[in-house]
């Protein structure tokens, strides 16, 4: 998967949301049992925020808080895991 759910956009981050839970679903039937997801901003991708210069770090934990609010019911319902891959610049970015 490798979405990020802090955008720049609204509509962008809900269009993540969504694409993630039905990958979920896709996954669920399909027999896959974990999808890789990031926790953002990728601030690489264009228009995308940069953690702490562009949005503060308390203000992305937020929304991805709010976004894997949505996703985790889902996975755990269909038995699918959410791997969330540390990545620099985002706020899970440390693999202590």
């Amino acid at each position: 998967m490798q979405h990020d759910y802090v955008a720049a956009s609204e509509d962008e981050r809900q269009d993540r949301i969504e694409h993630t839970i039905e990958c979920i679903h896709c996954a669920a039937e399909a027999g896959i049992p974990a999808i890789n997801v990031y926790t953002g901003p990728r601030f690489w991708v264009k228009g995308n925020p940069q953690l702490h210069w562009d949005i503060p770090e308390g203000r992305a934990w937020d929304i991805v808080i709010d976004a894997y609010g949505r996703m985790l019911p889902v996975a755990e319902k269909h038995g699918v895991t959410l791997l969330i891959e540390a990545c620099f610049g985002m706020v899970c970015r440390d693999f202590y």
